[in-house]
């Protein structure tokens, strides 16, 4: 049998566990962590959700990659009951910057809008 160990139990860490034996149900998923809930930071408290740039990672597929991962934490949000708050996020600076707006960052389709207000 083929296993695969996914290091923390945070959010993320749960959900590629969760992905992974979605996908590959036949596969042994163990999850390695010094904590599990209640015991971990993300019992109590936010985190944020934002797609960036990784090195030469094409920009199409981080579009791709952002918006499932929206997806997959949107839904659980509205259908789980995982007890998970979906909060609109400002970012503020003293000075005007000049901020690229990505492709991800405006997906009507994906209900995600990035705004710059002034």
């Amino acid at each position: 049998m083929i296993k695969v160990a996914v290091l923390g139990a945070g959010i993320n860490g749960l959900s590629c566990a969760v992905k992974i034996k979605e996908k590959y149900p036949l596969i042994d998923v163990v999850v390695i962590a010094n904590d599990f809930s209640p015991n971990t930071t993300g019992d109590g408290s936010g985190g944020l959700w934002n797609p960036y740039l990784c090195g030469s990672t094409p920009q199409q597929l981080l579009c791709k990659w952002g918006v499932e991962t929206y997806e997959y934490l949107h839904n659980l949000w509205l259908n789980d009951g995982c007890d998970i708050s979906l909060l609109p996020m400002y970012e503020l600076h003293r000075k005007e910057k000049d901020l690229p707006v990505h492709d991800w960052a405006n997906r009507e389709d994906a209900n995600i809008i990035f705004m710059k207000i002034l």
